[in-house]
Parts: C-alpha cells; sequence; structure tokens
C-alpha cells in the first residue's frame, strides 16, 4: 500500500504527537528546544486505509481507540502492471485519540508497526506509568530488540505472499500486495522472552503456522498463539504475562480486517 506519512519532527503545539497510518507508523517527537510536555497532553492520529467491502470492520475497529475526532471517505484505488489494471474501492479513515499512558505491555494490542510506535513513545520521560517501567524495562534488556514480535512470523508470511504471488501469475491475475507492507500491518505481540530457547517453539515455528494456515487460515494462527501464552503463563507465571481477553479479541479482529485488505486466508 502507498506509504502515507514520511517521518518528521515538529513542534505541534508544544505537545507531542504519535502519527500513524495503516501502512506507515512513525512517532513524531517535540523539536529539541521546545519544553517536554506530558504524554497525556499530546494525541495519536491516524489514517487507516482498506477496502470498502470492510467498512464495516474498519470502522468497527477505528471506534475500539475512541477517538476524540474521526473522518470517513471514500476513493477509488487503481493498481496496474503487465498483467493489467485493478481498481480497488476504498474507505479511508482519518482519526486521532489522546496518547495512552503506558501500562503493562501485555495489555497492547495492534499492528507490528503501531506497537512499534509504542514501544519508541515508552522511552519517553512520563509516557510509562511508574509502576510499569520494571515491566518495559524487561524487554529492553535484549539488545537491538523492542520487544514487538509478528504473531504470523515473518517467515511464514513470505512463504505465504511467495505462493499466493505464483498462484495469481499462473491465472494471469495482477498482482497488488507488496511483501514489505504485508509484513508491516501484520498483527503483532509485545513479549520479553526473545532469545530464550525455552520459548522459541512460540516465536520460531514456520511449518506448525503454515500447517495452520492450511487447516484454518489466519484465524487459527492467532487462536494458537493465544493459546501458547495462556499456557506458557500457567507454567511460568512470574515470568509470562497473563493475556487479557480484549488483546485475543481486538487482534482477531484487527488481524481479519488485515486479511481482507491483503487477500489472505482467513478461516
Amino acid at each position: 500500500m502507498k506509504k502515507i506519512l514520511v517521518l518528521l519532527v515538529v513542534l505541534l503545539l508544544e505537545s507531542q504527537s504519535v502519527v500513524f497510518g495503516q501502512s506507515a507508523y512513525q512517532l513524531v517527537r517535540v523539536a529539541k528546544r521546545a519544553k517536554f510536555k506530558p504524554v497525556s497532553t499530546g494525541k495519536i492520529t491516524g489514517h487507516v486505509q482498506a477496502p470498502l467491502a470492510s467498512a464495516s470492520l474498519a470502522q468497527y475497529i477505528s471506534s475500539l481507540r475512541k477517538p476524540t475526532s474521526l473522518r470517513t471517505y471514500t476513493q477509488n484505488r487503481t493498481f496496474a502492471n503487465k498483467l493489467g489494471t485493478v481498481t480497488v474501492p476504498e474507505i479511508h479513515i482519518e482519526l486521532s485519540f489522546p496518547a495512552p499512558i503506558l501500562r503493562s505491555p501485555s495489555t497492547l494490542w495492534g499492528s507490528y508497526h503501531y506497537l512499534r510506535v509504542l514501544t519508541s513513545l515508552s522511552r519517553e520521560r512520563g509516557a510509562v506509568h511508574p509502576k510499569y517501567i520494571p515491566l518495559w524495562k524487561s524487554i529492553f534488556y535484549v539488545g537491538g530488540y523492542n520487544g514487538v514480535h509478528h504473531i504470523v512470523n515473518k517467515s511464514t508470511l513470505k512463504e505465504i505472499y511467495a505462493t499466493m504471488k505464483r498462484e495469481a501469475m499462473e491465472k494471469g491475475q495482477p498482482w497488488t500486495i507488496r511483501l514489505d507492507e504485508l509484513q508491516r500491518n501484520a498483527p503483532g505481540s509485545l513479549h520479553p522472552f526473545h532469545g530464550r530457547p525455552e520459548f522459541s517453539v512460540l516465536f520460531h515455528n514456520i511449518d506448525r503456522q503454515l500447517a495452520l494456515y492450511q487447516q484454518g487460515g489466519i484465524r487459527a494462527i492467532i487462536i494458537d498463539y493465544f493459546d501458547a501464552l495462556d499456557a506458557f503463563h500457567k507454567m511460568y507465571p512470574n515470568e509470562a504475562p497473563f493475556i487479557p481477553p480484549h488483546v485475543r479479541q481486538n487482534t482477531l479482529l484487527e488481524a481479519k480486517l488485515w486479511s481482507e485488505t491483503f487477500h489472505l486466508k482467513w478461516e
């Protein structure tokens, strides 16, 4: 999908904003000369694109963020390559909502790129509730890693993408999907277990995920992931976090919209 935003560093009413779009999430910080304001005075703004056929789902998911402003419109998008031209009616949703005070990472849900924005935000002074600072620090202890994980592994998505593209070319159909956009918008999860072998079965399991995809689509992979997290929590209650039901439910909803947008098998 077309990139909506590029990284900007601006001063906006001396408050902090986080800007994201369906294909590009960026943290926009205040200018260095500006006095830093509490995160609660900032906002998150977004621009969501989805097929018009998925308008109801896109609008419902947007409402879950409790936006303080929202604008919706439709627009046709045309894809063209040597195999032909495809026009896709789309819904666009522009919204904004207050930037959250971050608490337990296990309570957050959203796409991989959106969660990366929140982990960047968590490094800002005042962004994390004092009670939860140790949890966020445990995520950052692993060098070069920010705690965000693709629920559907990048390697799994690469294989699914290659199969879909090959089948489309064999049928002579125009190809409208980019791998980087597919992966960027994939459902994400925050966890503190990167690099730990006892948890590798959950995060490095392409064969299992491909089998689940064939049997029950993306939905089966998402459910399997959260079932595994629940099992780990029972085995390691002091290390593996409890995942609230709303995280599973909302992740499934957003994953369904993502599947419809990128023509993935849902179930």
